[in-house]
């Protein structure tokens, strides 16, 4: 990365933290006490100064001026909660939760290779039905009408059982995951949003993950949901956000 792709890194990275704090007071947490906002915004600057004068040979980055000392690191972390819940809020004023239901892509692929047979099937029936009413075998029809019914049915809960039915709540501190998985086997974790590491796209899938506590944690976020733009911009400030301030 030459000088100049640096500088251009920097200085995006520099117009992003100033616009988390304008979000800040543009979108609520006014109970934060003045100094630690202050305190806070130029302990972020001056890691993103240290980390140019690291990795370049820029011209200095003025420093911050003298504030009174905030001696706790819980006033810091507390500030960083704010910080992500001021982006949280940008979106959804009380948080967001959306129940969908999930299918993994390798299984939707061999799925499709039925969902071929069962339009063929339907028409063998509705073929047969026309004879049977041709011929007047009403109590037949009716057998064949209730074998029908059956069909569909059966094929509803097929499908249903393939999937996972997935509770995707965004609560003020952390995506709540929970649900049951293709193995009807549960699943339940939270992920705190400052322990987002990164997010991608894959086949129409936004994919998250993160460390909790030491243990990788990832979800998996299908773009057919409501609202996904949202979400997904949502996600990407948070990470852009912990990105900075490491």
């Amino acid at each position: 990365m030459n000088q100049i792709q640096r500088q251009n890194k920097w200085e995006a990275q520099g117009q992003e933290l100033w616009q988390i704090y304008l979000n800040r007071q543009q979108y609520g947490n006014e109970q934060v006490p003045f100094s630690v906002f202050e305190h806070r915004f130029w302990q972020h600057y001056e890691q993103l100064h240290n980390n140019v004068k690291k990795n370049s040979h820029l011209a200095p980055v003025v420093s911050s001026p003298k504030t009174k000392s905030i001696s706790t690191d819980t006033k810091f972390e507390y500030g960083i909660r704010q910080d992500l819940n001021t982006i949280l809020r940008k979106y959804w004023r009380n948080g967001h939760t959306i129940t969908y239901h999930y299918q993994d892509a390798n299984v939707q692929k061999d799925k499709s290779v039925d969902g071929c047979l069962f339009p063929a099937a339907l028409m063998v029936f509705g073929l047969v039905a026309l004879v049977l009413v041709a011929t007047k075998l009403f109590i037949g029809l009716f057998v064949w009408i209730i074998l029908g019914v059956g069909l569909l049915a059966l094929n509803d809960t097929f499908n249903t059982s393939e999937s996972q039915q997935i509770n995707f709540s965004l609560k003020p501190d952390f995506i709540h995951y929970s649900g049951k998985d293709q193995d009807n086997q549960p699943i339940d974790f939270r992920l705190f949003y400052k322990d987002i590491n990164t997010c991608w796209e894959n086949q129409e899938v936004l994919y998250i993950s993160g460390m909790q506590q030491g243990i990788p944690q990832y979800m998996e976020i299908p773009q057919t949901i409501n609202n996904y733009l949202y979400v997904k911009k949502f996600i990407q400030e948070v990470v852009n956000y912990n990105q900075m301030r490491r």
